[in-house]
C-alpha cells in the first residue's frame, strides 16, 4: 500500500505517514465502530509495534508529532502475546478518539458517553491524560495525582469492577497499582 494512497484515506499527510512507518513494524487503516457497533474505517492509521513495544513507541510517536495537530494513543495492548498497536488521528481532542473506538462495557451497561463523562471528571480533578483506549478498556496518567489513592480506587472499582474482580483482587491492591501507574487502567469483560 503506498503511503500517499493511505494518507488520502486517513486524512493524514503522506509525509507524516512515511515518518510513522519508521516507528513500527507495519501501518494500516484505523478501524472504529459506527453507531450500530459495526467496524468501519476511521480517519487515522494504526502503527503495529513489537510485543510489549506500545508504550515506548507511543512516546516516540508523540515526540515526532511534537506540537502538530495530530494525536497518538495506544490502540491495542497485546500483553506480550501479540504486538501492540498505536492509533494516530488528526486533531488533539482525546474525546474524538474515544468516539472512534467507542470505549464501553456492554456487560456492565457502561455506555461510551459514560466513559467520556468519567474521563472528563478525571481530567478536571487530576489532569488525566488519555494514553490509550479500545472497545473495552482505557489507560491514562495524571499530572495532578489524587491525595487519596484508596478513594480513587473505590471510584475505579465502582466504574470498572473487573479491575478488582479479575485483576488487583482488593481495593488496597488496586490503590497501590493506581499510585504506581500514576493513573488509571480500566477494563471491562
Amino acid at each position: 500500500m503506498q503511503s500517499l494512497h493511505l494518507g488520502l484515506r486517513t486524512g493524514l499527510p503522506s509525509g507524516l505517514i512515511r515518518d510513522l512507518r519508521k516507528t513500527g513494524t507495519a501501518i494500516g487503516q484505523l478501524q472504529g465502530l459506527d453507531d450500530r457497533w459495526h467496524l468501519t474505517d476511521a480517519a487515522g492509521v494504526v502503527v503495529t509495534t513489537t510485543k510489549n513495544g506500545g508504550p515506548i513507541a507511543l512516546k516516540r510517536i508523540r515526540s515526532r508529532l511534537g506540537g502538530r495537530p495530530f494525536s497518538a494513543y495506544l490502540n491495542d495492548l497485546g500483553f506480550g502475546t501479540r504486538p501492540d498497536a498505536i492509533a494516530i488521528i488528526a486533531g488533539t481532542n482525546p474525546y474524538h478518539y474515544l468516539d472512534i473506538v467507542r470505549t464501553n462495557s456492554a456487560t456492565r451497561g457502561v455506555r461510551p458517553s459514560e466513559v467520556v463523562a468519567r474521563v472528563r471528571t478525571w481530567e478536571a480533578r487530576y489532569g488525566f491524560k488519555l494514553d490509550g483506549a479500545g472497545f473495552d478498556w482505557l489507560l491514562g496518567t495524571f499530572s495532578n495525582p489524587p491525595d487519596d489513592w484508596r478513594q480513587l480506587a473505590a471510584e475505579v472499582q465502582e466504574f470498572a469492577p473487573d479491575v478488582v474482580d479479575q485483576g488487583a483482587g482488593d481495593l488496597n491492591a488496586l490503590a497501590f497499582e493506581l499510585e504506581r501507574l500514576n493513573g488509571v487502567y480500566a477494563w471491562w469483560d
